[in-house]
């Protein structure tokens, strides 16, 4: 089997779109809520020819053209909506709370085919809990990311080491992937001297 990793420069890619991100101070004494929602539509303006066609060969008529098709790791919508809470308990310490919700709409992990690997849309918890001192001379955390344990492909290619086309092997589509980390949960001590 031959190995080979081929970089590949797309023709042209265009992305347009728009953010809109906030953020408020409420009435509540320590509370603040800020958020963000994003959509975007990237995609490939000219013609893109991948070499990564049935036979595998590149160059041949069956090669796919990926003009059209929307971008690897470039879901049409995406946000997130989070709080930060400060909470006085007297004057010697005060209590920290925060949480993050992030939002990924569905995209494309690879830039091989018309019908690369697709990850499905998804939601990630992240939260905090601190408790330190109102002039921030000391603070003690608990943080948690992805809390809800959600993992999620963000890329994808072939498998090395599979038998090309024509050679009496067994073919397959397997695909190595490149994941986030599961739940993370520290604890940190921050002090200012």
């Amino acid at each position: 089997t031959t190995i080979q990793y081929i970089t590949l420069n797309a023709g042209q890619l265009t992305s347009k779109g728009i953010d809109v991100d906030w953020a408020w101070s409420t009435p509540v004494d320590g509370l603040n809520l800020s958020g963000a929602v994003a959509y975007t539509d990237t995609k490939f303006t000219k013609t893109f020819i991948t070499g990564s066609g049935p036979d595998g060969i590149s160059g041949n008529a069956d090669d796919p053209d990926l003009d059209g098709r929307a971008a690897a790791r470039a879901p049409k919508f995406s946000g997130n909506i989070a709080f930060d809470w400060t909470i006085p308990m007297g004057d010697s310490f005060q209590v920290g709370l925060s949480g993050n919700a992030l939002y990924s709409g569905s995209y494309f992990t690879d830039e091989g085919t018309l019908t690369d690997l697709r990850q499905k849309s998804y939601v990630t918890l992240d939260g905090a809990i601190s408790i330190g001192d109102p002039d921030g001379r000391w603070k003690f955390s608990l943080i948690g990311n992805n809390i809800t344990n959600r993992i999620w492909v963000n890329t994808s290619a072939g498998r090395p080491f599979l038998a090309a086309p024509g050679q009496g092997l067994p073919i397959g589509d397997d695909l190595i992937v490149t994941q986030n980390r599961g739940r993370q949960v520290f604890v940190e001590a921050a002090f200012k001297f």
